[in-house]
Parts: structure tokens; sequence; C-alpha cells
């Protein structure tokens, strides 16, 4: 429904006469709408738009988050020297402009890059100082997100424990916020660390729980990291049989 309303608005009569900052706006939330629903390609067609407009009127901060959401793009799509390099030069604007929530959110895509490379310590770092600024600035929902990104570390690093920790806490939190989206990352992520230790009622308890939303929301990628969580739980299963 979002995205009908968004494109609507953007094929109106005379949309080239509206205020430069609402159009990028507007492409910039329907470049959201279609990275959640996995058109990549679309998404960053939408994003530079807004890049474009967003320099034409010199609007820094805008330029500095179209910058992190074309880096984030560019992750999905698996281009991670093209990521990294786009989140650094959106850091560095934020920086310029000590803008402590934009920094984090850089620091947490770059965090998740180095991730993905297999840079556990590294991604480690920059997640942890995610954490320190969202905490210094009282953001709830971000703090809820780095904690999930120190658990995500920890599960893919093999430390079940720690894991477990961070993770449950990242629960907790977002279960306080009502973070729909989050709730399902932590218990996708918890339902993983329970197959691995041999938990297998709680894993397909909470595997199935995040399915069933992330299906609800349209959340494509999620739906895909379920079932493949679900099918690695499904194979330690029957290893221990």
């Amino acid at each position: 429904e979002g995205r009908s309303w968004l494109e609507r608005a953007l094929a109106l009569p005379g949309i080239e006469e509206a205020p430069l900052s609402v159009r990028a706006d507007a492409h910039n939330a329907l470049g959201n709408l279609l990275g959640d629903s996995a058109e990549y390609t679309l998404a960053r067609q939408h994003y530079e738009e807004a890049l474009v407009l967003r320099r034409e009127i010199a609007d820094s901060k805008g330029i500095a988050g179209a910058l992190n959401n074309l880096g984030t793009v560019a992750a999905w799509l698996g281009d991670f020297d093209g990521a990294l390099a786009l989140y650094r030069e959106s850091l560095e604007l934020h920086q310029t402009m000590h803008d402590a929530f934009g920094m984090a959110l850089c620091l947490a895509n770059l965090g998740d890059v180095l991730l993905a490379r297999g840079d556990f310590d590294g991604a480690q770092e920059y997640q942890a100082e995610a954490l320190r600024l969202r905490e210094l600035v009282h953001d709830a929902a971000g703090s809820a997100y780095s904690v999930y990104n120190l658990g995500e570390i920890a599960r893919l690093r093999g430390d079940t424990a720690e894991a477990d920790r961070y993770l449950t806490d990242s629960l907790c939190r977002f279960e306080a916020l009502g973070e729909k989206l989050g709730i399902a990352y932590a218990e996708c992520s918890l339902g993983d660390v329970a197959s691995q230790v041999g938990d297998t009622t709680r894993a397909a308890q909470l595997l199935e729980r995040a399915l069933r939303t992330r299906m609800e929301m349209g959340d494509k990628r999620g739906v895909i990291e379920c079932l493949e969580a679900l099918a690695m739980a499904a194979m330690r299963s029957s290893a221990d049989e």
C-alpha cells in the first residue's frame, strides 16, 4: 500500500514543480519500501534520484542519508567494496555535522559488511561503538538493534552462550518497544542458537514464529533467512538422532 501511494504521488502531473526536498523524501521512502520487498535495482534508482535532489539543495543530512541507503543496497547486492565506500562517505558527513544518530547507523552498517566478510573483530569494534553512541543519545530502538548485531557476531563466531545473552537482551528490548521486525530478527537468531545447542523444541517454536511474522510483513529476505535456519535446524536434529 505504501508503495502504491508513493508511486501515485511521484506520477502526479506537475510533480516537477513540487519542492525538491519533498520529492527527495518521496523517492527515499519509496526506495525503503522497495528494498524491504527485495526489489533492489528499483530501490537503488529511487535512492540515486533522492541523492541528486539532495545535492541540488545542498542538504548535507539528506545527502548523508542517501549515501547510506545506497550503501545498504550495494551490500544487499553483494558489492561489499562499494558498500564500504558509500558508508564511509556518509559517516564522514555525519561526523562533520556531529550527528550521533547518523554516525551510529553508519558504524552499524559498516559492521554488518565486515561481518559478512568474516572480519569478526572489525565488526565487533564498529557495533560496540554504534551501541555506545546510541545509548549516549538514548536511542532505544537503535540500541536494541546494536545489541542484536553484537549477538549476531557471537552467533556466527560459534559462541552460543554470548549469542544467547545478547540476543535475549535484544528480544526483551524489541518487545518493550513493540518493534515487530526486530522481534522477528531476534527470534530467528535465537532459534538458530537453540538448534546449535540441541534444543530442537525451542528452536522450532522460535523459527516458526519468526517465519510467520516475516511472511505477514512481506519481508522476502527475512523469509529466506528463516527458511534457511529451519533447514539447518532440521539437519542438526536428524544428525543427532
